[in-house]
């Protein structure tokens, strides 16, 4: 049965509702890569690109690769691949209760179910094609937790990773557990150190729990920055 716990400082936890409805709810890296073939301009959370020439005589630009970053297109999830841990549960939702989306209406919602371990897994997946002559490639967004477990001891995990699309990871984004509980969005990133120009690639989120005190994990507003020439 799908539980959330709150842990909310000096208050303690409490567990919410069982069943249908849920309730509740890095490795963060900054590098600065120098070329003088490229201007770098951030792209915005709106998903849109920013461009300067470079000396090459090419438009350098920096682009969201991401569809449906922030979760809210329509129909729900669209463009995200996602094996819920309970079928009619999906993990892009705006199911009322849990932690309120940081915009607009949907977020992803991973983990949060008691029950057997062998079937307490969540995925959610987006593949990618880097473009050719990509110079920089980074990773930004936000990510909640809140448990129910008790102890110092890890039960419940959550892994972001860029792999292949036969899910062989190639860098780490970020691993995640129920040590970790927050009280509010939280924002990570990731510089990738790999050359994956031309290549590929799969954004994965995937979650692995216990059978009891359940954490869940929420995701919202991603970018993967593609900085490229063009």
């Amino acid at each position: 049965m799908r539980s959330l716990y709150v842990c909310l400082a000096l208050v303690g936890c409490a567990q919410a509702r069982q069943g249908e409805d849920r309730s509740g709810d890095g490795i963060d890296a900054s590098m600065v890569v120098s070329d003088s073939a490229v201007v770098h301009t951030d792209s915005s959370m709106s998903g849109g690109t920013d461009a300067s020439m470079g000396s090459g005589g090419c438009t350098t630009m920096t682009k969201n690769m991401l569809r449906n970053f922030n979760f809210d297109a329509t129909p729900a999830g669209a463009d995200w691949q996602q094996t819920p841990i309970v079928a009619g549960s999906p993990i892009v939702t705006d199911e009322a209760g849990g932690i309120a989306a940081k915009s607009g209406a949907f977020r992803a919602w991973m983990g949060g179910y008691e029950q057997s371990s062998s079937t307490n897994k969540d995925v959610l997946y987006q593949d990618v094609v880097i473009p050719a002559m990509t110079t920089k490639l980074e990773f930004k967004g936000f990510y909640e937790v809140r448990t129910g477990e008790l102890d110092s001891n890890i039960y419940d995990r959550a892994t972001i990773e860029l792999t292949n699309n036969g899910n062989t990871q190639l860098e780490l984004i970020k691993a995640l557990d129920d040590n970790g509980a927050t009280t509010a969005w939280t924002a990570f990133n990731k510089l990738f150190t790999g050359n994956y120009s031309g290549m590929t690639v799969r954004l994965r989120f995937s979650t692995a729990s216990d059978i009891l005190d359940a954490t869940s994990f929420f995701f919202e507003d991603l970018e993967l920055n593609a900085t490229f020439c063009q």
